[in-house]
């Protein structure tokens, strides 16, 4: 079993990898925890993408599309996403460009674990620059009491 050196990104390029999602994450923003792992080449654009994501309590993400299909599997806590409740031990699959949102972490936060088809995973934020990929993603997630 070979174990990463980089906390927060893994990949099955190595062979058999160990990964403890709460000690090896890395946090992308106070409150926020992420672990991303690649299903083969890391530079295969095809390579299925799995994210292991923490979020605080109350955060709300801003509507958005994800370019291509993917599940997110509710392991902790849970999310309102337009109006529907999705908690611990459901799962949620998404067509790709297909727009949702807003979504708010439940009263405990949420702790999922996202499955992609293909690298292209990243979200596109319905707003002024909608349709393209924007970078800090964080913009479009606050916190309880944040301005908008």
């Amino acid at each position: 079993m070979t174990e990463t050196p980089d906390p927060g990104f893994f990949t099955t390029r190595a062979g058999t990898t160990r990964v403890v999602f709460e000690d090896q994450n890395y946090e992308s923003r106070p409150g926020f925890k992420r672990l991303r792992m690649i299903l083969g080449d890391p530079d295969d654009p095809r390579a299925p993408q799995a994210i292991w994501a923490q979020d605080p309590p109350g955060v709300l993400w801003d509507r958005q599309l994800c370019p291509t299909d993917f599940v997110i599997v509710y392991l902790e806590g849970g999310q309102t996403v337009e109006g529907t409740w999705y908690g611990a031990g459901e799962a949620r699959l998404q067509r790709a460009g297909t727009v949702y949102g807003p979504i708010e972490a439940g009263p405990e936060g949420s702790t999922v674990l996202l499955v992609f088809a293909d690298a292209n995973y990243h979200a596109i934020f319905e707003g002024a620059a909608f349709g393209e990929f924007e970078s800090p993603y964080f913009k479009h997630a606050r916190l309880p009491g944040e301005a908008t």
